[in-house]
């Protein structure tokens, strides 16, 4: 294994923890997550809501401000903001992505 790779390693390793330092795991609750088969065909949402969890990540990633999103869904708060993206951290630490090497 390269240097770079050890690297990256640690640094995927770090990722999955916490900022109370769990790791992430497939058992980790969210209190304001919830997935129905009955709502939405399953899709991680917003609890109470049918307002995917894909969705809200994607606004921020637009560039939308807390305010713009809360705004523009009403009924959620930040705290559901805050779910949503260790929702989003946790789901890509649960992978392996590829990696290579640039020129």
């Amino acid at each position: 294994m390269t240097s770079l790779a050890r690297r990256l390693a640690g640094v995927a390793r770090i990722a999955r923890e916490d900022l109370l330092g769990r790791r992430y795991a497939r058992e980790v609750k969210f209190e304001r997550i919830s997935t129905d088969p009955a709502v939405m065909g399953g899709v991680p949402c917003i609890r109470g809501t049918r307002i995917p969890v894909s969705s809200v990540l994607g606004y921020m990633a637009a560039g939308m401000t807390h305010d713009e999103i809360l705004a523009d869904l009403s009924g959620l708060t930040v705290d559901d903001l805050h779910e949503a993206l260790k929702y989003g951290a946790a789901a890509v630490s649960e992978r392996e992505l590829p990696y290579r090497e640039s020129a």
